[in-house]
């Protein structure tokens, strides 16, 4: 039994009744009606939201529970005449007996098409339920992916900050390097010209030296 007594029933179990009838998913399903899975459920609420989803699934089944509702509400007001009427009726007048055959064929009925599309909707809940917790997957999959792409792309922009950052040096070391060639050319011409002048010179020092010692050994041979 369900009810507590308060028209209540406990989250547990009522999924302790759908798992002993054979319902995956029990949680997934009170979800996805939007129950709370803490507590406890109005069972008249619960029986209510679960028609609900039946009539908006199957225009069948709401035809068919509106004519059992009329069909059963005429059997019981005929009843409930007949019993009003005199006591002494003979087993000739069966008519109560015959309606209330006709009361329980109708609900039975009734109570299997509810049980087919109790069922359906059970199915179709638990569908929505794994479509949902694959989703939840699918969605969890993307933000990993996000968040990989996004490292990947932090990465490649610290990368293309160094590169650039040494094209900048390179450039930098290409400019000295071309500075201190043309240093060194300038260092180059001024040594060359510095020897010539040397050169230069000792040859006037030598020419000189020349023209002394021979005027030496001519005044000797004298």
């Amino acid at each position: 039994k369900l009810d507590d007594g308060t028209g209540y029933g406990s989250v547990e179990d009522i999924l302790d009744l759908w798992q002993e009838e054979g319902l995956e998913n029990s949680q997934a399903i009170l979800q996805a009606l939007d129950f709370n899975l803490e507590g406890k459920i109005n069972l008249i609420e619960l029986t209510m939201t679960l028609e609900n989803e039946l009539l908006m699934k199957n225009e069948v089944y709401q035809a068919a529970l509106v004519s059992f509702r009329s069909e059963i509400r005429h059997l019981l007001e005929r009843a409930d005449q007949t019993a009003e009427t005199d006591q002494g009726i003979g087993p000739e007048d069966c008519p109560p007996l015959n309606m209330s055959i006709e009361a329980e064929m109708a609900i039975e009925q009734m109570r299997e098409q509810h049980q087919q599309e109790v069922e359906q909707l059970t199915l179709e809940l638990e569908s929505q339920a794994a479509h949902e917790e694959h989703m939840k997957d699918v969605k969890s999959a993307c933000e990993k992916d996000k968040l990989l792409k996004e490292h990947f792309e932090e990465k490649i922009s610290k990368a293309e900050e160094q590169i650039l950052l040494l094209n900048l040096q390179h450039a930098a070391l290409q400019s000295e390097i071309v500075k201190l060639r043309e240093e060194q050319h300038k260092a180059e011409c001024e040594h060359k010209r510095e020897q010539i002048n040397r050169e230069g010179l000792l040859n006037e020092q030598k020419g000189q030296l020349e023209e002394q010692v021979a005027a030496l050994q001519l005044q000797l041979t004298e």
